[in-house]
């Protein structure tokens, strides 16, 4: 059994940790030989929220850690306000992860049963394996089993009918979707992490996975990796704003596209220093702090200093 270490990301106040945790620790049976677990959380230095995951998590120690300095939110953020940063969040939690896997789970979703199995079986094979997710509203979850929730047809995934129900298949990299998934983390350092020069924007997720794809790293999609997400609870709170610029073909998005896709980018040009992400890795596990220097400090996009944004 290859150690795994299990990363739930989340900047909600209210992020049901909970379903998360208890349908860890069912489909567990209460073991946790071989898992560990990582929590990237916005407000990880608020005392209380500290002591209210503490009290819903089972695993027997996890680490609990804010996203690391970033220009775009937080203590160090250079813009004017908070704005979306989920290659930041992605890459804090691999610069902690020990193990040679690691798997990812977005807040406000449950896992279904089968999903630990399905990521600790995809850990034998080579490659990335991504998981499904449908939303549904409504959703009452008693000790990580779903009771009952309301299912209106519109929130399937949109990938659904590519895969199959009694195994993985294979799958491009713009199938990458970030709400589940198991990598090796050496693929992860090869792509030198979440391209955080989509931080603010997102499109994060499949331009990490077109990254992969050109590196040689096999890509699986696993209907059984299956989480269900509240659809209400995206919008029970105000969510942090996503900022894009342009329009269609000319927009920001579409121009990193771009530079991916049509150029073959296999890494991401993130400033971590000369020995990229997996330098910068090896300094926090070896009990150095994140540099709190933060960059860029201009728009790749269009050179607008992010103090302006």
């Amino acid at each position: 059994m290859n150690p795994l270490t299990l990363v739930y990301i989340t900047n909600r106040r209210e992020p049901h940790f909970d379903w998360f945790a208890d349908a860890v620790h069912r489909q567990g049976g209460g073991a946790y030989e071989g898992l560990h677990l990582i929590v990237v959380d916005f407000y990880a230095n608020d005392p209380q929220r500290r002591a209210q995951l503490a009290a819903q998590c089972k695993f027997p120690s996890f680490l609990h850690v804010p996203p690391k300095p970033t220009p775009w939110q937080g203590h160090y953020r250079l813009t004017t306000r908070d704005y979306f940063a989920a290659s930041n969040t992605r890459n804090t939690a691999i610069s902690y992860c020990a193990t040679e896997w690691c798997a990812f789970a977005d807040d406000l979703s449950l896992p279904m049963p089968g999903w630990l199995s399905t990521l600790r079986n995809a850990t034998t094979r080579k490659g990335v394996t991504l998981g499904s997710y449908k939303k549904v509203y409504e959703m009452r979850v008693e000790q990580g089993e779903l009771k009952s929730c309301r299912d209106d047809g519109k929130g399937e995934d949109s990938r659904w009918a590519l895969g199959k129900s009694d195994g993985p298949v294979h799958a491009t990299g713009g199938m990458f979707f970030g709400c589940s998934f198991v990598a090796p983390l050496a693929a992860l350092l090869d792509i030198n992490g979440f391209d955080e020069d989509c931080d603010g924007m997102g499109a994060e997720d499949y331009i990490a996975g077109l990254m992969l794809e050109h590196c040689g790293w096999p890509l699986w999609y696993d209907r059984r990796l299956l989480t269900l997400e509240s659809e209400e609870g995206h919008y029970a709170e105000a969510s942090v704003p996503r900022f894009g610029k342009g329009k269609g073909q000319k927009g920001k998005d579409f121009a990193m596209l771009r530079a991916v896709r049509d150029h073959g980018r296999k890494r991401a040009p993130n400033y971590f220093g000369p020995e990229g992400l997996a330098g910068m890795r090896r300094r926090i596990l070896s009990g150095e702090p994140f540099p709190t220097a933060v960059h860029p400090q201009h728009d790749w996009y269009d050179g607008q200093p992010l103090k302006e944004i």
